[in-house]
């Protein structure tokens, strides 16, 4: 039934929330889980480098891209290491796992990393914010969930550490 599950993360214990469920669900069917990270594009990264400029907003210089791209290799050697992590966790159970990264707005990487994928399955986490919250922070799962209607999700929701 589901033979390559999709699992979205952003390196924050909330979103790890999910894996124990994936684990189940890829031993019970002999699946591929396929982990995948969302990093900031160049473009973003730049935008925010030179916002924080001492400068200011639209002082974008060579130092500015250079800078950029040095934050943007080191969000990508991290979240390799911390997929790495993960896949290694998986495989000493048994689980066929791969790492993948891609750049761009979280919502969109995921849905079309799912489209190119021939996932079965998408498993996320959700913060459980409702409401204003949810019209404040805006939620991944959420884009997620409403533009990928014929595919399955597993949505868990995380613990409230208050």
């Amino acid at each position: 039934m589901y033979n390559r599950i999709l699992v979205p993360l952003d390196g924050s214990e909330i979103a790890d929330t999910a894996l124990p469920h994936v684990e189940e669900v890829a031993k019970k069917f002999g699946a591929e889980v396929l982990l995948l990270q969302a990093v900031p594009a160049l473009e973003q990264v730049i935008m925010q480098t030179s916002a924080a400029s001492p400068m200011g907003p639209g002082s974008m210089g060579e130092i500015s891209v250079d800078v950029a791209q040095e934050t943007m290799d080191a969000e990508k050697a991290a979240a390799q290491a911390y997929l790495e992590d993960i896949q290694q966790r998986l495989a000493g159970d048994g689980i066929q796992a791969s790492c993948h990264i891609r750049e761009g707005h979280p919502g969109s990487v995921i849905l079309e990393f799912a489209a190119e994928s021939n996932i079965d399955l998408i498993a996320m986490c959700t913060h459980g914010r409702g409401g204003l919250g949810r019209l404040v922070f805006g939620s991944v799962t959420d884009e997620v969930l409403r533009n990928a209607p014929d595919l399955p999700m597993l949505l868990v929701r995380a613990r409230n550490k208050e």
